[in-house]
């Protein structure tokens, strides 16, 4: 096992193959069966599912039951005792109430004498025995509270015990049936329990022995040099040992298992807030540190993943502490390091870096010489702004002839990293011929300085090979061909910088990718789903939405319509971006899982294309999944014949977004549901047409329940009623 290596427990809330993919995919170290919560009956299909869940092959431990005792079934899940109350620990089976409860294994009960003292549950109950029969025995409640089944009890005094349940017996045959990589034996009391354990497993599956009582501290050396690894429970060693010494005894395990060249694990209430929380504490951040600085080979997640409800952002933040331990940043005498930007684990900006020239030479705009500045259009102006803020990502400005050459025949930069859209700046015949490379031009958006470029190459384009070659046609019914064309075949190129942002009404709700990746990150957000679209949201955007959401376990959603320049009947940004608000607002999206962030660019219509393009611009905003649709981005009936999903395969190699594609969707009306469309009953349907949508809305025709929620429709009858334009 690797050094600092992280061991999660899967349970409820990690079971889910999303999640365990995700875990393989973050480089987990074992994944941990607990038998004390396990069925055995369910071991060989529980092991079977992890295995074909994991990306990567993850080795598998089955932890023990071992030498403990616990409380049975209650019948209510937990009773409430008081001080000096009386319970019965009964022999025969009862249902678990406050008459009467058993203990795990039964026998335990014959063991008992009168006078034993019994904590329940980490100390949470504390009784003593006060009489004795045939039958069981009576306790007297002397410190009340709450008793849960399957929870662990502890006779105060030296007690005995079998090493193995019979229920651990019959998990070390399936364990060497399936060959399971680990096997934890609990309660390591002796030397012996170790070697007896080796002859029942052989010696291929290694053995973790875990500290956890007194006398596996008494015989500390013997029970390491017999074992692979060892693991030091902290939550049930400190039923036996007090727990302010428990940092103390830590210390001293870690330095007896380092002597012996054993590894060494921690374990219990490493991130025990997150079980309940996104955000650990400082208390547990110091904690893990101190684990690793005194040599811990291994930390031990158990309710975090196995019950808590983040078990990404648990395993997330324990890499990131360790990543921080290991890097040797701040150890030098300055403190800039601690300010830098903080380890991520959304995935990396497409090329590896965030491009960003935000005014870069700190220039004053009032002391520019203008006398050669242009204006130029919306969309150019927004091209610039998502360039340098890297929205583009590797992109850092206009292409030269090879760049538009290479990314048309390939797809890709001249560099080789996949780029499906060229990047044009398209000017003027005059502006052409009075251009020279090597110089800077200024560029204004409605009369106010906006961004410069450094000119590298000007150049001429065919625009019908181009047109072929970027959509597939040169047809000029098709909007990106008449916008190419209207533009012309004069371009520059060059590295652009942005100096004053264009203002816009709707800058409240944008944000760039490096505001977007600092919201998910302080959300604790891993497993981000990015959606685009250019309509206002109706019901199977909706299903596709949740649908996404519950295919990959994602963390939440990056909703980010576009709301830059479209073509004629598209909608406007103010519909789009106050529908999404009303969704989120009355919960149709979970609030806890909804971040709106429109994204002002503009569609090209470019099918497959654009398909890439806007899964990069997703990728660089913090997303590492992006929902993909039956006609993303397409116009008309020009990209009908394409495959977008094999397009995608072909040209995103190095891409780390993942696509999540989904077939057309359409409302089944004997179920009262949406559904993607099953081909073989197209009749059963109720297809959903954006033009017929967008005719309704604009004839204020009625508009079906069963396509768009009545919040949405009032919402655009409102804005019809205010004088506002719905379309372009």
């Amino acid at each position: 096992m690797k050094d600092t290596g992280i061991l999660v427990t899967l349970g409820p809330s990690s079971f889910g193959q999303g999640v365990i993919s995700q875990l393989s995919e973050m480089g987990v170290s074992l994944f941990r069966i607990n038998l004390s919560h396990t069925d055995v009956k369910d071991l060989r299909t529980l092991v079977a599912h992890i295995r074909k869940s994991s990306t990567k092959h993850v080795p598998i431990c089955f932890d023990s039951e071992g030498a403990q005792v616990r409380t049975s079934k209650i019948s209510t899940g937990t009773i409430n005792v008081n001080d000096n109350s009386y319970l019965r620990i009964s022999k025969k089976k009862v249902p678990g109430d406050y008459v009467a409860i058993n203990l795990v294994p039964s026998t335990v009960v014959d063991d008992l004498v009168v006078g034993d003292f019994i904590s329940i549950d980490f100390n949470s109950v504390l009784s003593r025995v006060i009489s004795k029969d045939s039958e069981g025995a009576t306790i007297q409640i002397l410190n009340g509270g709450k008793i849960g089944e399957n929870k662990a009890v502890t006779i105060e005094r030296d007690f005995p015990l079998p090493a193995y349940s019979e229920k651990d017996l019959q998990a070390f045959e399936i364990a060497k049936e399936l060959n399971i990589e680990y096997v934890a034996l609990s309660f390591a009391h002796l030397k012996e329990d170790v070697t007896n354990l080796r002859e029942i497993l052989g010696k291929d599956i290694k053995i973790i022995s875990k500290i956890e009582c007194k006398s596996g501290i008494e015989n500390l050396d013997s029970i390491t040099e017999m074992s692979d690894e060892i693991l030091i429970d902290r939550g049930d060693l400190s039923r036996e040992v007090s727990i302010e010494r428990i940092p103390k005894i830590q210390t001293r395990i870690i330095e007896t298992a380092k002597r012996l060249k054993t590894p060494v694990n921690i374990a219990t209430n490493l991130l025990e807030s997150m079980i309940e929380s996104p955000s650990p504490t400082r208390a547990e951040a110091n904690d893990i540190y101190k684990a690793l600085t005194e040599g811990a080979n291994g930390l031990v997640l158990a309710a975090e993943t196995a019950v808590g409800k983040y078990p990404l952002q648990v395993v997330s933040f324990v890499i990131k502490v360790i990543e921080e331990y290991k890097n040797q940043g701040g150890t030098e005498g300055s403190f800039k390091y601690f300010f830098d930007e903080a380890i991520s684990f959304l995935p990396s900006p497409h090329g590896g870096k965030l491009i960003e020239s935000l005014n870069p030479e700190k220039l004053s705009i009032k002391d520019l010489d203008l006398s050669n500045a242009i204006e130029i259009s919306e969309e150019d102006a927004i091209d610039v702004e998502q360039i340098c803020t890297g929205v583009y990502s590797p992109i850092e400005g206009f292409f030269t002839k090879s760049e538009l050459e290479s990314v048309l025949s390939d797809l890709k930069m001249p560099n080789g990293v996949s780029w499906p859209m060229p990047m044009l700046l398209q000017v003027e015949e005059k502006v052409f011929k009075g251009s020279k490379n090597g110089e800077r031009l200024y560029f204004k958006y409605e009369g106010r300085v906006h961004s410069y470029i450094d000119l590298k190459e000007s150049y001429q384009i065919d625009l019908n090979e181009v047109a072929k070659k970027w959509y597939g046609t040169d047809d000029d019914s098709h909007p990106g061909v008449k916008r190419l064309f209207e533009r012309g075949r004069f371009c520059l190129s060059g590295k652009v910088s942005l100096l004053a942002k264009k203002v816009s009404e709707f800058d409240n709700v944008t944000m760039t990718p490096r505001e977007s990746r600092f919201v998910l990150n302080k959300k604790g957000w891993v497993n981000v789903v990015g959606f685009h679209t250019r309509n206002v949201p109706h019901l199977g955007h909706e299903f596709i939405q949740k649908k996404a959401l519950e295919r990959v376990n994602a963390d939440g959603l990056l909703l980010s319509p576009v709301i830059g320049p479209k073509k004629a009947g598209d909608f406007l940004p103010e519909p789009i971006i106050r529908s999404y608000q009303e969704l989120i607002n009355f919960g149709f999206l979970p609030k806890n899982k909804s971040i709106l962030s429109p994204l002002v660019i503009y569609p090209r219509y470019a099918g497959p294309r654009e398909a890439l393009f806007t899964a990069i611009c997703r990728q660089n905003m913090g997303c590492n999944y992006f929902i993909i649709g039956r006609d993303h981005a397409g116009v008309g009936e020009f990209y009908k014949g394409i495959n977008v999903e094999e397009f995608f395969k072909e040209n995103s190699e190095d891409l780390v977004i993942k696509p999540l594609f989904f077939k057309e969707v359409a409302f089944l009306e004997e179920k009262g549901r949406f559904e993607e469309i099953d081909e073989d009953n197209l009749s059963k349907y109720r297809r959903i047409s954006g033009t017929e949508l967008r005719g309704r809305i604009d004839s204020n025709s009625e508009v079906p329940e069963w396509l768009v929620r009545d919040i949405i429709w009032s919402g655009l009858r409102d804005l019809k009623n205010e004088n506002k334009d719905i379309f372009c």
